[in-house]
């Protein structure tokens, strides 16, 4: 089973955006830059990759956190460890 399918049925609630912010500083990523509206640009200090994480008080939904882990190549395992 590959990890997006892993992902998808982990079973997991949906992150609030300091919470999956948090993990993405501990895996060493960074905020970019400002995106359109309440968006963040995240990603490698280099550039190499990026995604947009909505800026929310409310949690992120599934597919949210899902699409950014995807999109930042981050492998599933560590994002939970994180």
């Amino acid at each position: 089973m590959n990890w997006y399918k892993e992902l998808k049925f982990a079973g997991l609630p949906a992150y609030s955006y300091r919470q999956i912010a948090k993990k993405l500083k501990n895996l060493g990523f960074i905020v970019l830059r400002q995106g359109k509206g309440d968006h963040e640009i995240w990603g490698r200090p280099n550039g190499s990759c990026s995604a947009a994480l909505p800026v929310t008080k409310e949690p992120s939904s599934v597919t949210v956190r899902d699409t950014v882990v995807k999109r930042l190549g981050i492998p599933w395992q560590s994002f939970l460890r994180a």
